[in-house]
């Protein structure tokens, strides 16, 4: 559901703002879901839904065609999915936009001088090239990705690495997702906040 909270304030005292990416910084979910039914669809026997990436949101793509084809009980290899998923997501991703309501956060940090990072499961390339497209580049001085870390969202490691690369506490900083499993990083981390940008008035909505 669309929050209702129309402004975020930076509070004083914060030296770090860490950013999940996709859902929170660019609006990749869309496509996202159109590669899962583009693959679903070439088998007649296997379901996907957008809730299912709605519930699985936050795990990484190989990891969500495991959880669906061993729910369903299929016999499929989940690396040729996510293979075909990655080649629809990478030729449809050169229409990404960023989400405003969030970046607007990153500027008003920058110019207040507060280190920003990244921190998302994607591949490490894939974040720089996806910041690229939406024009963020040389903004962040840390990006922490699915690779540079060995366990994932919901554990701590991907925001515990992004304050530590920053020179910061996690006390000292602010973690922003769109995901249960993101929220549920950045509170282990240890983060002072862990703000559900979802719940900002703006934010465009892609799961009823």
């Amino acid at each position: 559901p669309r929050g209702p909270m129309a402004e975020f304030v930076i509070p004083d005292g914060i030296k770090g703002l860490v950013f999940d990416m996709d859902g929170t910084l660019i609006n990749s979910m869309p496509t996202a879901l159109a590669a899962y039914l583009h693959v679903a669809e070439k088998y007649d026997d296997l379901v996907f839904k957008a809730e299912d990436m709605h519930r699985l949101a936050g795990r990484s793509i190989v990891n969500v065609w495991k959880t669906v084809i061993s729910e369903q009980g299929l016999a499929y290899d989940p690396d040729d999915l996510t293979h075909q998923w990655h080649e629809y997501f990478n030729a449809a991703k050169v229409n990404f936009k960023t989400i405003d309501c969030v970046t607007k956060i990153v500027h008003e940090g920058k110019k207040r001088g507060l280190k920003l990072a990244v921190a998302s499961g994607t591949w490490h390339k894939a974040i720089e090239e996806n910041l690229v497209i939406v024009g963020l580049t040389d903004i962040f001085e840390v990006l922490v990705g699915g690779d540079d870390v060995s366990v994932g969202k919901p554990d701590p490691e991907t925001f515990t690495k992004a304050a530590n690369g920053l020179g910061l506490k996690p006390e000292e900083c602010i973690g922003f997702e769109d995901a249960a499993l993101g929220m549920q990083s950045i509170k282990a981390a240890g983060y002072a906040q862990a703000v559900d940008v979802t719940q900002f008035a703006a934010y465009p909505k892609w799961f009823e």
